[in-house]
């Protein structure tokens, strides 16, 4: 499953490149998406894109906003924040922060 890159893939479908360099890891979706937002270094994420990042875990995968805490090494208030962030947002704005209309 792919967890980043998405704007990579695309581009390399676009040039119609036969390869593209990856990382293959061995763990859980769950693992993966909690390394994935954890990485710093790799990639800086906006608050939107945390949020439903915090949103995903909560909803799909049924973490409880203390687990997810504990996963990403951040206070439970700042998942609530999160979460209270996507709550507030409706899906035009989301549409509208995700394709670069206005920022998050």
């Amino acid at each position: 499953m792919l967890l980043e890159g998405h704007q990579r893939v695309a581009a390399a479908r676009l040039l119609k490149c036969a390869t593209i360099e990856a990382q293959l890891w061995d763990c859980s979706f769950i693992k993966g998406l909690v390394r994935v937002l954890s990485d710093r270094q790799q990639r800086r994420w906006s608050v939107v894109e945390e949020a439903q990042l915090v949103r995903e875990l909560v909803e799909t995968h049924e973490h409880t906003n203390g687990k997810i805490a504990r996963m990403l090494g951040k206070e439970v208030d700042w998942v609530n924040r999160c979460l209270a962030m996507v709550d507030e947002q409706d899906e035009a704005a989301w549409r509208a922060i995700q394709n670069g209309k206005i920022s998050g």
